[in-house]
């Protein structure tokens, strides 16, 4: 079962010809955005600026020294989690949205599915993360102190929202095959 696993890793590799020129060329099927293309730069700057501004609020909730952050485990890892889940997010959202208008089908089938359960995994850390956090705060009666705390669960909400924002706008991206 390994060795079928393995050969079925690298099939996509059979959709490139050579051209007359000698070189590789990919014949392979490919996805494009589904409506025009004033609509798919307005949507992809809409998925831009919110993969942006969800990753300055989790990184920037990683800055902020409140809330049991710097010293408590059960408010660490889900910070951890919800940091793999951006760089996951961001990683999809690089392969599938930066290849111009075009995607090849390898690229479009190992990345589209996964990019709406990465953000919705980084809203469920980062809501954790916030809910740890209050447990945390209410525990310690602010020990962080009350600005930091507050700036933190506001960071941590934020992410969260935006990090769903993201996955609903995502996912009414339409695409078709080429």
């Amino acid at each position: 079962m390994a060795d079928k696993k393995k050969k079925n890793r690298r099939a996509y590799l059979n959709d490139f010809k050579k051209n007359e020129a000698g070189e590789y060329e990919y014949q392979g099927v490919l996805y494009a955005f589904a409506d025009s293309e004033e609509a798919r730069k307005r949507a992809y700057t809409k998925l831009w600026l919110l993969l942006a501004l969800t990753a300055a609020a989790v990184i920037g909730s990683g800055c902020v020294s409140g809330a049991g952050i710097l010293n408590t485990f059960y408010v660490i890892i889900p910070y951890i989690g919800e940091i793999s889940c951006l760089f996951a997010l961001t990683h999809y959202h690089f392969k599938l949205l930066t290849k111009g208008d075009e995607v090849r089908e390898y690229v479009y089938t190992k990345t589209h599915p996964r990019m709406a359960p990465a953000a919705m995994l980084l809203a469920f850390f980062a809501i954790v993360g916030f809910a740890m956090s209050l447990l945390y705060s209410i525990l310690s009666g602010f020990a962080d102190g009350a600005v930091n705390t507050v700036v933190y669960l506001v960071l941590k909400a934020v992410s969260a929202a935006l990090a769903l924002i993201y996955r609903n706008a995502f996912s009414k991206l339409e695409w078709i095959k080429l």
